[in-house]
């Protein structure tokens, strides 16, 4: 895939979709941060593992740019890339 592509497919996720799949995959919503982005984390205990900032808007000019960081690490976690993520389950949305 060419980063054209991942760019053009990243645009057309939505948050709400990236969000149903990181819940669906045992991450868990902590806030909403002056309804412009959302916490997530994943793992166990007080220090609740990693955290991901998922924009709510995709009106931002660096919307790409922060949607691939928070999927970056989705997929890190996950042991899995982006584009699996992304490709195999976010779109078609995978809920395990």
């Amino acid at each position: 895939m060419t980063d054209d592509e991942l760019r053009a497919e990243l645009l057309s996720l939505s948050p709400q979709e990236v969000i149903f799949y990181m819940c669906s995959h045992g991450w868990t919503i902590t806030e909403t941060t002056s309804g412009w982005q959302v916490l997530a984390y994943r793992g166990a205990g007080l220090s609740r593992g990693t955290e991901v900032v998922v924009p709510l808007d995709k009106g931002y000019s660096d919307y790409v740019l922060r949607i691939s960081e928070a999927l970056d690490t989705v997929g890190r976690v996950e042991g899995r890339s982006i584009v699996e993520v992304v490709l195999r389950d976010v779109q078609k949305g995978d809920d395990k």
